[in-house]
């Protein structure tokens, strides 16, 4: 088998194994609330904290477990890589950097997506809802928290960095990024998340093949969760945001009473809006002033990049899961 068949074929597993990890989660979510309806009568109401609780269970309760089994039926070849090209020791300076500029790419990835969201929904005649945002704000800060900052960034960085870059090293570092990031950002299923989450995957890539330590790409993960979900979530929650939506400009005095009601938590969220500012511009400089400090080393198995790229995209596996990412962005 030449180089470009086996690469199509390892890629095509590992795509395979993402779509099945999609299918099975998101058939047995539909099967889980089917069966909450027909058992409490077509008018009852799930709320936001069950919904979130549903979904996460049938993700890492049902389909990371099929994930697992035939993913780590693909042969990993990190320990190879690191014969070659050993593990760098980062202290904390280094991580608090990559934190600073994660932070940078998070706020224009955001920009991004909302600004695309909001043409599409120009273009449709329709106003988009941010359903990061609703899912903040309707939802159970603890619950969201269980979920957002412990949950989800050990599970998502098991399946987007250790279990899929140890197997695909070989094809190089820059393809090992480009591919964690991308397939980072598709799982998401909506434009609002995806560039940003494409863009932090690459950088969580980098630092875990740089230095081999999937528990920093985890603490960072972490730390980024609770800033966006926990502390913007509570001062949402704090500045009666639903009560903002009802005031309109035809009504002066109701947004006065409004402002004089949630002065705190209205000035706790300027100040917040504005670190965020602080750090995203903090986080271009410092990737402009390390960017020379970045190297990625070649791949071990020689393949054009066209036919590298083709192999990568163009097989079955990857087609079903790029499909199922696809019903997910439309949905």
């Amino acid at each position: 088998m030449d180089d470009r068949k086996k690469a199509r074929k390892i890629f095509s597993r590992i795509g395979g194994a993402y779509f099945i990890f999609l299918a099975a989660a998101m058939g047995v979510q539909f099967i889980v609330v089917l069966a909450i309806f027909l058992a409490g009568g077509k008018n009852l109401s799930l709320g936001q904290d069950i919904k979130v609780a549903i979904s996460m269970a049938c993700m890492y309760g049902a389909g990371f477990p099929l994930y697992w089994i035939l993913v780590k039926r693909v042969p990993g070849r990190m320990d190879e890589y690191r014969k070659n090209n050993q593990a760098e020791v980062w202290g904390p300076g280094q991580l608090i950097v990559c934190m600073i500029i994660s932070i940078s790419v998070m706020e224009a990835g955001n920009f991004v997506g909302s600004q695309l969201m909001n043409i599409l929904g120009q273009a449709a005649g329709e106003t988009e809802e941010n359903l990061v945002f609703q899912l903040i704000s309707e939802s159970n800060l603890l619950t969201l928290g269980a979920f957002t900052v412990v949950a989800a960034p050990i599970m998502e960085e098991l399946m987007f960095r250790k279990l899929l870059i140890d197997r695909i090293i070989q094809y190089g570092d820059w393809t090992a990024i480009l591919v964690s990031g991308v397939m980072f950002g598709l799982i998401h299923g909506n434009f609002y998340q995806f560039f940003y989450a494409c863009g932090l995957g690459m950088i969580f890539a980098y630092i875990y093949i740089r230095t081999g330590k999937i528990k920093y790409t985890i603490g960072i993960h972490m730390i980024i969760n609770f800033m966006s979900s926990m502390i913007a979530g509570n001062l949402i929650k704090a500045m009666d945001y639903q009560s903002l939506l009802q005031i309109t400009e035809d009504n002066p005095e109701m947004m006065m009473e409004y402002l004089a009601a949630n002065w705190l938590p209205l000035t706790m969220l300027m100040l917040y809006g504005l670190a965020l500012i602080v750090l995203a511009v903090a986080g271009v400089i410092l990737a402009i002033c390390f960017r020379k400090r970045i190297h990625l080393y070649p791949a071990m198995e020689k393949i054009s990049w066209g036919e590298k790229y083709l192999a990568v995209f163009l097989n079955i596996g990857m087609v079903l899961f790029l499909a199922m990412c696809t019903v997910q962005f439309v949905i």
